[in-house]
């Protein structure tokens, strides 16, 4: 998630496995600790890489190595890692014999919290050896063994990251053999969240622009900027609903991974065939845009809060299909008034490869891919590096509805002698909400500012203007709205 942006989570922008959504796996770079509370070390069949990307499974107890080498206390690892999101795990393996048609798939499946054992056991392994490599591309097929590795939080089942079998017995291959001792799998955390500026592989795009509001890409994308409380968030466009203009439009939502940042193609061909929509009870929730600012107090938009536009994923719906990295959105808003907002989450229950039981009995865990995870889910995603996962949707043009003002908060140091040329030398301007609240600072050279004497646009004094006072008015353009303040200038 997840946003992860950045990355996951899967921030899954979304997450880092080792942080949260908002950073990769590969960047957690922080070591592990790997002592208990009590200092005395004890032993499991998990392995965790430094950098929170690897872990390495060990199929037999006494291939775990004395209390007097280092390996083992790489094993042993303090529930604090717990805290940076990522605590709870699965594996599942399936072999399908040759011949066969599903029925008679060979499963084997565990879970564990962060600091526990797997205990997995049930691998089919033969002297020749079995590839299980295949959970990109293929499909499910006789003769083939498929492997993967599900990385999320214990609390929600929000999964941040997925993992392949990379290596075997510290050897890069994907063959196990009866006696094989362990297996390695390297992870590839989510990212989410949405992206301002709007890029071609941007994660969220709709069709806002395109007319007929069928056409989903980066240019029909409209994107402005909203004031919520002191911070700024990108707010997505929905078309005003007029006479003769449609009243649905579509949009969709995709997940990047650590290893391409136009993760879309990169999930679907690694894990394509390893991630199974589990029911149909996926789905969206519409919410009163919001964002935490400590001690569970929320603050939200004084603009009015759209209760009338319907959100529908209209893909992943069915249990036992392969999950769709492209989520598919629709809204639909037919009475919704100009100028409202509202922001939605989703989630989509899946699990990993297959729903059969393994031959102990054990069930496949319930995942659940989301935007965000915790109570940051329903904070508003601010396009950057916030951990929120709630997208922010406007009906028409939203800004024009906002309440800003340009305030000169230091004048520029010049004094004026005859016709001289006005400069904004020293000046100090913000464009502030009605509350007060800091939108931008606004530079000297930004290209929105113009500089109007005497009601005329331009930079020298007028005239022969001395002894007397010339009115300096600062007009900045900002969503599409004009704002203005007015200095008054006494040239000798």
């Amino acid at each position: 998630m997840l946003k992860t942006k950045s990355y996951f989570l899967i921030k899954l922008s979304f997450f880092c496995a080792c942080a949260a959504f908002a950073s990769l796996f590969a960047s957690c770079d922080n070591q592990i600790t790997v002592t208990q509370t009590n200092e005395d070390y004890y032993f499991i069949d998990v392995e965790y890489s430094n950098n929170g990307r690897g872990i390495t499974l060990y199929f037999d107890d006494d291939d775990r190595s004395s209390s007097s080498s280092s390996p083992a206390a790489d094993r042993a690892l303090s529930l604090s890692l717990a805290q940076f999101g990522h605590d709870y795990y699965e594996v599942v393996f399936l072999y399908r014999p040759v011949g066969g048609n599903g029925s008679d798939d060979i499963v084997a499946r565990a879970a564990w919290e962060i600091g526990n054992s797997a205990g997995i056991s049930g691998i089919h392994r033969t002297p020749a050896g079995v590839n299980y490599s295949m959970v990109g591309n293929g499909g499910i097929s006789a003769g083939n063994g498929y492997a993967v590795l599900f990385v999320g939080r214990k609390e929600d089942k929000t999964l941040l990251a997925v993992g392949k079998l990379s290596h075997v017995d510290g050897e890069e291959t994907t063959i196990i053999y009866s006696g094989t001792k362990s297996v390695t799998f390297t992870l590839d955390a989510f990212k989410t969240g949405v992206s301002d500026p709007v890029t071609a592989d941007s994660l969220f795009l709709t069709s806002a622009g395109s007319g007929s509001g069928g056409t989903i890409s980066a240019p029909y994308t409209v994107v402005s900027k909203l004031q919520v409380a002191s911070r700024i968030y990108p707010v997505f466009k929905i078309q005003s609903a007029s006479p003769g203009y449609p009243t649905r439009m579509l949009a969709r939502y995709s997940f990047s991974t650590a290893s391409s940042p136009s993760g879309a193609n990169h999930f679907s061909d690694t894990y394509k065939y390893s991630v199974i929509v589990s029911s149909s009870n996926g789905g969206t929730e519409v919410i009163e845009p919001r964002y935490t600012i400590g001690s569970n107090v929320f603050v939200g938009t004084t603009l009015l809060h759209d209760q009338k536009t319907t959100v529908n994923i209209t893909n992943n719906k069915t249990a036992g299909v392969f999950f769709e990295n492209l989520i598919n959105i629709e809204f639909l808003f037919p009475n919704t008034a100009d100028g409202s907002v509202f922001s939605f989450v989703f989630h989509i229950p899946v699990h990993a490869i297959t729903a059969a039981v393994d031959a102990s009995g054990g069930e496949p865990t319930q995942w659940y891919i989301r935007p965000g995870f915790g109570t940051s889910l329903y904070d508003l995603d601010d396009g950057n590096d916030g951990s929120g996962g709630a997208i922010l949707m406007g009906t028409g043009n939203v800004a024009s509805y906002v309440d800003y003002r340009l305030v000169v908060t230091k004048p520029p140091n010049l004094s004026f002698t005859g016709a001289s040329v006005f400069n904004l030398n020293g000046i100090e301007i913000k464009l502030l909400t009605a509350e007060g609240h800091l939108v931008k600072t606004i530079l000297q050279n930004d290209s929105s500012l113009e500089v109007y004497i005497n009601g005329v646009k331009t930079n020298n004094i007028p005239g022969s203007p001395s002894n007397r006072h010339v009115i300096i008015e600062l007009r900045y353009s900002y969503n599409e709205k004009l704002y203005s303040d007015y200095l008054t200038a006494w040239v000798q």
